[in-house]
């Protein structure tokens, strides 16, 4: 009997089924689209966190100014009342 071998079929990886390189195509899309999402959803949480702490230093300075005018008001009601000559 001669010795005879068969080589085994090489696969080229470049070569791939239009099925899979349709799948491979779309993971690929999806993972692009998942980490542009992530990025917007992360800027944009970012801008509104900003954005409310603007709107909390806004809301503390009117509470200071609002406890302002009121002392300043019980003032001088006092000594508006303290002036009065009966």
């Amino acid at each position: 009997m001669p010795n005879i071998r068969f080589a085994a079929p090489q696969e080229d990886d470049n070569d791939t089924v239009p099925d899979e390189r349709g799948a491979l195509k779309a993971i690929h899309h999806g993972q692009r689209f998942s980490r542009k999402l992530k990025r917007r959803l992360t800027q944009r949480t970012i801008a509104e966190a900003r954005a409310l702490k603007k709107q909390s230093k806004e809301a503390i300075h009117v509470l200071f100014y609002a406890a302002e005018l009121v002392s300043i008001t019980s003032k001088l009601t006092r000594t508006t009342h303290n002036t009065h000559t009966y």
